[in-house]
């Protein structure tokens, strides 16, 4: 949040209006800004900025202006999010979902609850997880599921998608040879949700 400083020059009021989106992102935080009266923010990484205007009549104003704006894009270098640690997928039956996962994709459980179960992999210094788990507030099959869409990489898709048809999945896309090099393959999850498979072009795997 950015806050009022203390100790106010004297001076007309500021004309500067800042406006930072604080979690849990349902209404902004507005603040003014007197000269030379900024305190750190403590934003998240997105912060939106309206109404910025100056009504300089000197040249100070307009140094002062300046400074506001060189301070508030400067945090653009030290952004709040630094990796993505893992997707969850809730689900009204934890037991239909996790014998897909392990049995028909062949996951290995990294940690499992009563309620939810966690799979993880290591990408150099970060680490990922999908995870499943039940929630009372999901009830049935996905109802938009092309609204997101996970992705897993794999060695072979080919023998994957055989894997997969003989465990009886829907396949909304064969495995095909895409622009890029790779190899893709789009299905469902027995709760509908999207799943698509990547087998990186070995060009890539080198580099």
């Amino acid at each position: 949040m950015w806050r009022r400083s203390k100790e106010h020059l004297p001076g007309p009021p500021p004309t500067t209006t800042i406006q930072c989106y604080l979690p849990p992102f349902k209404r902004p935080s507005v603040s003014f800004l007197p000269p030379l009266g900024l305190t750190a923010p403590h934003c998240l990484s997105t912060h939106i900025i309206t109404n910025l205007r100056t009504e300089a009549d000197s040249k100070i104003d307009t140094v002062i202006a300046i400074f506001h704006i060189l301070v508030i894009l400067s945090y653009k270098d030290h952004p709040m999010i630094e990796n993505l640690s893992g997707i969850i997928v809730w689900t009204d039956n934890l037991e239909r979902l996790r014998n897909f996962y392990e049995q028909a994709l062949g996951l290995t459980p990294h940690s499992v609850r009563e309620n939810f179960i966690a799979y993880k992999w290591n990408a150099g210094k970060a680490e990922i997880r999908f995870s499943i788990g039940l929630h009372s507030r999901v009830n049935g099959r996905s109802k938009d599921p092309f609204r997101a869409m996970i992705n897993f990489d794999v060695t072979d898709i080919n023998e994957i998608s055989s894997r997969l048809k003989a465990y009886g999945t829907k396949f909304i896309r064969e495995p095909e040879l895409e622009h890029w090099g790779g190899l893709v393959a789009t299905f469902e999850d027995p709760d509908g949700n999207i799943i698509q498979m990547l087998q990186q072009p070995i060009s890539r795997k080198a580099s």
